[in-house]
């Protein structure tokens, strides 16, 4: 089910800094009227280092999932209401029901 079908207003947008600093999320966002937030600088080097030193080797340490859900619960109380979880090992730290 879509963002949109899901009656997603704003999204906060989690990934590699390639997929959160590049174009095409940001764009595909916008042109489906759905707002996004990206974490600020640091934490997006942080991100990017934590999914290419642990994530796709197969760590997923309590210390990363901890850190990524204090990112969202931040952006949370900022008005995202949804995760764009934008690499394809996040998934395997973080769910739904986090």
């Amino acid at each position: 089910m879509t963002a949109v079908a899901r009656g997603f207003r704003k999204v906060l947008l989690l990934g590699t800094r390639y997929l959160t600093e590049g174009p095409v999320y940001p764009s595909k966002l916008d042109a489906a009227g759905i707002g996004h937030m990206l974490p600020p600088a640091s934490a997006r080097v942080r991100i990017n280092d934590l999914i290419f030193d642990e994530l796709v080797n197969g760590r997923f340490d309590s210390a990363t999932r901890s850190y990524f859900a204090q990112v969202i619960a931040g952006h949370k109380e900022m008005g995202c209401d949804a995760v764009v979880l934008g690499c394809t090992e996040i998934p395997l730290l973080i769910t739904e029901q986090d």
